[in-house]
Formats: C-alpha cells, structure tokens, sequence
C-alpha cells in the first residue's frame, strides 16, 4: 500500500481555505496539514521549530496573501517562512507558490520583490514565453486568463525559468528547476473564495486603481467556467512538480546531521548537534567523514531528497 501525499499548506488570509486544490487533493486522498499564520498577531515572533519537520511535507503549497514579502518589521514571523522554505528547497523538494507564495519562493532563491509598475486586478491573460525548452520546461497554454490581484512582483530568481508575462506584469509564472513553480496571478481562485475576498478586504480593495484594474463587479460576475482555465493550469504544475520529484537522484543534495558527544566543565556528556548540506562524496568516505568528526565519538544520519535515510557508524 503506498503512503499517502502529504501535503502542507502556508496560509496568510483566514478563510481563503485551499483553493480549487482542496478536492483535487482529497480525490488522491492527500493528507492536509497547514500553517495559518494569519493566527499570529502582528509582531509576533516565530522560531523555525514551531514549523513542521521538512521530512513530513512531500509538497509545499504557499498561498497569497495582503502583506508584503518586505514586511519584516510588522510581521517578523516571515524571516522564518522564508528560511524554512529556503531548506525545503536546498533538498530538492517540490513546491507551488501562489501570487506572495511565488513571490516568498522567489526571496527564498535570492532574489528581490518589489513594487510593480502597475497594480493588477481581475481577470486577465498571461501569455507563454516563447521557445521554451520542451525536454526541461512545464510546457503551459500559448495563452489563459487567470485571476489576477497584486501591487508588487518579483525578479526572476538566478536559474529559474520564465514561462508566462503580461504587458502589466512581464513576470508572472517561474519554474526553478522542475521542483518548484512561482505564480504571480491566482490560478487556485473560485467562486467562493473571490466572493469572500472582496467582502472581507474592502479597505484593499479601495487602493486598487489602474488601467489594469478591473471593476469589482466585472470581476466576480463573471460565469463558473472562467475559473476552470486557471484551475487546471495549477493542477497541471502540481502534477509537474510531483512527478519530477518522485524521480530526483538519490544523494545529489544531502541533508547531514552530526550528532557529536563531548564532555562538559561537569563532566556530563553533552549532546551538540551540527547540519550542513554536503555532496554523497564529501561524506560517504570514512577518510573525508572522520576528518569531520576528530576526537568525537558519534554517529552520522544522512537523509536524501525524498526523506529517507540510513546511518553510519563513525568511530
């Protein structure tokens, strides 16, 4: 019987629930588990353990939400967001990032968010870049209409790959590798959620004008299908992301944690716990590994891209 997905959702708006993915999840009976850390007040500091374990998330689903990526100071649990996606990542697991979801990818690989030229909002097309790579690239429609709703945008992180822009917004889809995915528009969008949306931020919505605007009304009376173009396009980069990852070289990229014992000023032994990321031959060699563990008695756990692991004696 094989393990269910499990799937582990950054949130950031209470009740935006998790988009048209709730039922496609449910259909392949993924176990959800989310974050909300719209439940922080404002201020608030996180440490990075309150986050789930990275070996319990085979995917990452980052949703949007009205704060900046920049926001450190009202909100400086997202130093730690970032920093956990920043680990997720660095071991080649997959993920989506949804409007500030792809923009929190995209800070997490280096790169800078910052003010579009144009606000955006409503229903609009992107359009595929042309002669993408088809052997290493998610292939995408020539061109679709998705809900749009942002003020800032992201620059390309280094080694990502533009798929999608638009006259307002040149940068709307990324793919980094054929791990992770970044849009800049809702592809997730329903009914139900936009409804909920205009109601519950009114004061956005007020400072929100443009040419690329469009009028509250337009935007949620459009009929059920506009929303389904954009809700296979997400369904569509998940299946990419999940089936590139079940198929990553064992050991490219190697989580390596030290557990090292030495004594005290009391002499009580002490536990120090040491993680790096190596490459499988800078530490599977019994030479390189007790250059590393010198005077110490201990024991060595290397866990791979997919969370599994096995352990080496080091003596």
């Amino acid at each position: 019987m094989s393990k269910a997905l499990r799937v582990h959702y950054f949130q950031h708006i209470e009740g935006e629930g998790f988009g048209n993915c709730l039922s496609y999840f449910q259909q392949r009976q993924a176990e959800i588990t989310a974050t909300t850390f719209f439940d922080l007040p404002p201020q608030t500091e996180l440490a990075l353990e309150a986050l789930p374990a990275i070996e319990d998330v085979d995917l990452l689903m980052i949703m949007g939400g009205v704060m900046s990526v920049n926001d450190h100071e009202v909100y400086p649990w997202l130093t730690k967001e970032i920093e956990w996606i920043q680990q997720y990542l660095a071991i080649g697991k997959p993920a989506i990032g949804l409007c500030l979801g792809g923009q929190l990818i995209a800070k997490a690989l280096g790169s800078e968010i910052h003010k579009n030229p144009e606000k955006e909002r409503g229903w609009h097309k992107i359009y595929k870049v042309a002669d993408l790579d088809t052997q290493t690239v998610w292939q995408i429609p020539e061109q679709v209409q998705v809900l749009e709703w942002h003020s800032e945008t992201f620059e390309l992180p280094q080694g990502a790959i533009l798929l999608a822009g638009n006259t307002a917004c040149p940068h709307q889809i990324y793919q980094y590798k054929q791990q992770a995915i970044g849009f800049q528009c809702h592809p997730e969008m329903t009914a139900k959620t936009l409804n909920m949306l205009f109601g519950k931020l009114s004061d956005e919505v007020a400072q929100y004008h443009g040419q690329y605007v469009q009028a509250s009304a337009e935007t949620l009376a459009v009929p059920e299908h506009t929303y389904v173009e954009g809700n296979l396009l997400l369904e569509q980069a998940i299946e990419y992301v999940l089936s590139h990852a079940r198929h990553l070289p064992k050991y490219t990229a190697l989580v390596v944690v030290f557990l090292l014992f030495e004594r005290s000023a009391r002499n009580l032994w002490v536990e120090r716990v040491v993680v790096t990321v190596a490459k499988v031959d800078q530490v599977l060699k019994p030479r390189v590994a007790a250059e590393h563990l010198h005077g110490f008695s201990g024991y060595l756990k290397v866990v791979d891209s997919v969370g599994q692991g096995r352990g080496i004696v080091i003596s």
